[in-house]
């Protein structure tokens, strides 16, 4: 609503009685087209389209000085407890599947499954035939786009567990990890993310002066990953801290 920013900030400013007066009347117009907005919300709600009636109200709420304004924030404030918000939600993650895996929409279906999506479900049409679809373009990606999925799918099954998109990357998720080879390259390039986060961590107290706190998260890399490139390269820091300290104590 960039017209109502400007008139409200036009008004603060206005010294001439019959331009404030004009400004006024303008700004009583937006508060009708925002109630209108927020009527025409409460039909698309009523209606099941709630993505488009949750829009319409975010537009009105931008009109902060308002009723109409105080009226969409209250509507938004009592929709979110709704639970196919929840469900939009889930959708919304779930979607990013799709942009991870590359998958193409037959131009066919490209609204139905867009209504699908912005309505609470899953937005992948058949689901059995996508899982298929999905495992297939799993097996096949850069191991940087299957931890990016995997990481994805896990969000849903913690967060919207008990949404469709939720139940739909549970499914997903199993037959992907019933394939041992699968399994165990995801589980290797995790660990290795986690001790190069642990390694990173070591370091970033390292250049703050955080000497203790640094050699004892390359001490946990070390625990969790013996043997590892990881665990070498925190050894080799310890190492270097430790000749550090002598360095000062002999000096002193």
């Amino acid at each position: 609503m960039r017209a109502y920013h400007s008139l409200d900030h036009a008004c603060s400013f206005a010294v001439d009685a019959g331009l404030r007066s004009q400004i006024l009347s303008l700004i009583k117009s937006l508060e009708e087209s925002g109630e209108k907005m927020l009527a025409a919300g409460d039909k698309h709600f009523a209606a099941g389209k709630h993505s488009e009636a949750m829009r319409l109200y975010r537009t009105v709420a931008t009109m902060g000085k308002l009723n109409a304004g105080a009226n969409a924030r209250a509507k938004i404030n009592k929709a979110q407890g709704h639970p196919i918000l929840w469900n939009i939600k889930a959708a919304a993650v779930y979607s990013t599947i799709h942009d991870i895996l590359k998958c193409s929409t037959d131009p066919e279906e490209i609204e139905l499954k867009a209504d699908a999506l912005e309505d609470g479900g899953t937005g992948a049409g058949l689901d059995e035939a996508d899982v298929e679809a999905h495992v297939k373009r799993a097996f096949e990606a850069p191991i940087t786009d299957q931890v990016r999925l995997m990481a994805t799918l896990d969000q849903l099954m913690t967060t919207y567990g008990s949404t469709p998109s939720g139940r739909l990357a549970e499914r997903l998720r199993d037959k992907l990890m019933d394939d041992a080879v699968f399994s165990a390259t995801i589980e290797q390039e995790r660990k290795d993310d986690q001790l190069r986060s642990g390694l990173e961590w070591g370091q970033q107290h390292e250049k703050a002066g955080l000497l203790a706190k640094a050699v004892e998260a390359y001490k946990k890399v070390i625990a969790d990953g013996p043997g590892t490139d990881w665990a070498i390269k925190a050894k080799k820091r310890i190492e270097e801290i430790e000749r550090a300290e002598k360095r000062r104590s002999s000096k002193s």
